[in-house]
């Protein structure tokens, strides 16, 4: 029993810390990812400079509305006017995810990250996040921010270990929990029915008349509304003697 109990008090243990400290590295992660969004959106910018560049020097399209510039370009070269327009709606796309990313407060940031990953359809944000995790490395952060989610993972698994230990205590006491029901069901059922008679004295008379009735029976063996678990060790902690003789004698006159 010892040794059950300790796996199990482990098994809260680890949960609680394991998450908690999974869930610090949540402010972490995010600066990870907006360091790489940043830079991914700097390097579109760069590429997209130089095929205007190179668009303008060699069919001198001006560059000033980039609807006319793709408009024109596609004349003349459409393959690369789609390859640019496209550039071109990414980068918007990723800067606006960083500009949105970073108006949201510190504490919130992780949670906007997450929003901006599950709802990419292009997979550009996915593979940036994919990048992250296999390039990051755990840190210990002590920011507001990294305290906050290591007290929400805490708590969090606080309540898987609870969940694991009682998946796993059931199974390793039920069989002792039914045999003990069982005993204490049959103690019950084959203890003696106690009967209590109530008298009346007449006046005239001054003999005492008796009711035998149901409802004067306290019946031990039935079990309405009785946890016979919780009450099934009365009989066999408790003695009582009851002397007829006496009996009749402290009967309600």
């Amino acid at each position: 029993m010892l040794l059950a109990a300790w796996l199990l008090n482990s098994i809260r243990l680890a949960a609680a810390l394991g998450i908690a400290l999974l869930a610090m590295q949540a402010p972490a992660v995010t600066r990870e990812y907006q360091a790489a969004l940043l830079q991914l959106v700097r390097s579109s910018d760069e590429d997209i400079a130089q095929r205007k560049a190179s668009a303008q020097r060699f069919y001198n399209i001006p560059t000033d509305d980039e609807a006319r510039f793709i408009a024109s370009l596609r004349a003349v070269e459409p393959s690369n006017a789609e390859t640019l327009a496209g550039a071109l709606e990414r980068e918007k796309s990723l800067h606006a995810s960083y500009e949105r990313i970073e108006r949201k407060p510190d504490l919130l940031r992780p949670v906007a990250v997450a929003g901006d990953v599950i709802a990419d359809d292009g997979g550009a944000r996915r593979q940036i996040a994919q990048t992250v995790f296999e390039s990051y490395a755990p840190q210990l952060d002590l920011s507001f921010a990294a305290v906050i989610y290591g007290l929400a993972g805490l708590f969090l698994g606080t309540l898987i270990g609870e969940l694991i230990t009682a998946a796993i205590a059931p199974r390793r006491q039920r069989p002792a929990m039914w045999a003990e029901r069982r005993r204490n069901r049959s103690r019950w059922s084959d203890a003696p029915q106690l009967g209590l008679k109530t008298g009346v004295s007449s006046p005239a008379t001054g003999a005492t008349q008796y009711d035998d009735g149901p409802s004067s029976m306290i019946t031990r063996g039935e079990e309405r509304e009785v946890d016979c678990f919780a009450h099934g060790r009365v009989p066999g902690m408790i003695r009582m003697e009851i002397i007829p003789g006496q009996l009749s004698e402290l009967a309600v006159g």
